[in-house]
């Protein structure tokens, strides 16, 4: 680094300007001046520039080739704004720019097991890390030694040094990631393990009066404080959290669930249900302890406990609550970026049946047209042969994929043309919805406008020129078609 720095001049916001009355367009043409098209061949000058691709790109149009002819054109070759492309950053010898593209990297890597993130997990490792060289695990002993023993501060801090829980929450905020394209900053993941650690009603008084609110803490009080609840319970903290509410297991139900919730609600001794579940060296003796002294008329709050700490310490599976849904996904993206193409061969057939269904019910090979006023006596449909045409499959001779889209890109000819769509988790999810039965909403086609794009672009290379079929609730079926004089025919078709 000490020698990058003597090397090459680093400017790493490419959107400030020093001066009130200069824009950074003014900045960039000064800074990238050694670089323009005439001097690219006689200059020596070196430079890291850090810049995300709208200010590259607002660049390259204000330019519009009169000096930086040579940088868009490295720009377009190396496809560095085709966001949905897995592009080498290679040294390029010849050329007078190089780049490194982060757009395909995200917080975590697909593996055979699934996706994981060593990231995610070592951050908040490096936090809670029991290590005289770390200021936090210092400042954390310090805090204990005048804190009183029910702190939610000291037990989230332990809470997050077991590794057990530090994947959960790593699994938790990567399904965040990938259901909802949640987009999760450095910084945004560290303010997020403070809040986890430090209660809100804690987190902006001093000292005294946070120790003063402690001794005042009910047992209710506590187990709401600590990581198990507090994660899903306070969606006004950051987008984050937000997210994690949709997540929450204790609105879950599963037959396994409810089998131990009701045993839990009957049994006199519901301290030993919980031990049954969640032993004590795991949960530790004050999250006992409060549940022991927990009022019947608490019962609401004993629920949710339970099953918010089954789900951390005992994970999904054993309750009934893994989604297979969400992991199929992840396993067709692990199998498309590890190169086997037939892993997507189950979504393409369910894609196929969502490009027939989209309008409605529809026969096989069929789509329905919409025709501005709905119908209400007949169905309007076409043919349209949508037939799954693989791309070439990428391969990695990793184990563990770290440069990757979150979508899957599916490709289908029509009568010799190729039509490509992006499917991410949330069209799939629909796909599926629509597999069991459901209808999609005009809500629906508003919110997967992609989608409706995509089946218009399939109609205009199917035969709804030519060949219009019509049919009825009763049963009966027509054609309306050209015939080979240009003239059109209606038909009845014989059932």
């Amino acid at each position: 680094w000490t020698g990058l720095q003597s090397d090459f001049k680093i400017h790493d916001d490419a959107t400030e300007s020093s001066h009130p009355k200069r824009t950074f367009l003014d900045e960039l043409y000064d800074l990238l001046e050694p670089f323009q098209d005439t001097q690219l061949d006689s200059g020596q000058a070196r430079l890291i520039l850090a810049i995300n691709l709208g200010t590259l790109n607002n660049f390259l149009v204000d330019d519009n080739g009169r000096r930086f002819s040579c940088l868009g054109d490295y720009v377009k070759r190396k496809r560095i704004f085709e966001i949905g492309m897995i592009v080498d950053n290679m040294f390029d010898s010849d050329s007078s720019f190089q780049h490194v593209n982060f757009c395909d990297h995200n917080l975590f890597v697909l593996s055979p097991d699934g996706p994981k993130s060593t990231l995610i997990e070592d951050a908040i490792k490096n936090v809670v890390n029991p290590s005289n060289d770390n200021p936090f695990y210092k400042a954390y002993e310090k805090h204990k030694k005048n804190h009183p023993a029910n702190c939610p501060v000291h037990y989230n801090f332990e809470l997050l040094q077991s590794p057990e829980i530090r994947s959960q929450i790593s699994d938790l905020l990567i399904e965040c990631i990938v259901r909802n394209h949640l987009i999760i900053s450095i910084r945004a993941l560290y303010n997020f393990i403070y809040d986890l650690i430090v209660p809100v009603d804690l987190s902006s008084i001093s000292c005294d009066e946070a120790i003063k609110r402690i001794e005042n803490y009910s047992e209710d009080d506590f187990l709401k404080a600590i990581i198990p609840n507090y994660i899903f319970d306070h969606p006004e903290l950051s987008s984050i959290f937000a997210q994690l509410q949709a997540f929450d297991p204790a609105t879950k139900r599963s037959a396994e669930l409810d089998n131990c919730v009701i045993e839990l609600m009957v049994s006199a001794d519901k301290e030993a249900i919980f031990t049954r579940y969640l032993p004590l060296e795991k949960v530790g003796k004050v999250f006992h302890s409060a549940l022991k002294k927990l009022k019947d008329e608490k019962d609401s709050v004993i629920v949710s406990t339970f099953i918010r700490s089954a789900f951390f310490w005992e994970g999904q599976v054993r309750f009934g609550l893994h989604d297979d849904l969400y992991h199929n996904f992840m396993r067709s993206l692990y199998g498309w970026y590890s190169g086997d193409t037939r892993s997507l061969k189950p979504v393409y057939k369910l894609i196929q049946h969502t490009i027939t269904n989209w309008f409605g019910m529809c026969p096989d090979g069929h789509i329905n047209l919409e025709v501005g006023r709905q119908q209400l006596k007949y169905r309007i449909s076409e043919v349209v042969q949508t037939l799954p045409a693989p791309l070439p499959a990428l391969k990695s001779s990793d184990d563990d994929i770290k440069r990757f889209q979150l979508y899957l890109p599916l490709c289908f000819r029509n009568d010799g043309k190729t039509i490509t769509l992006d499917t991410n988790y949330r069209l799939f999810d629909l796909a599926c919805k629509m597999k069991e039965g459901y209808c999609p909403t005009r809500k629906d086609h508003g919110d997967f406008v992609h989608f409706s794009k995509f089946i218009e672009s399939v109609s205009e290379v199917g035969e709804a020129r030519e060949c219009i079929h019509f049919s009825e609730a009763n049963g009966k079926r027509y054609v309306l078609e050209l015939d080979t004089f240009g003239d059109f025919c209606f038909k009845v078709v014989q059932i």
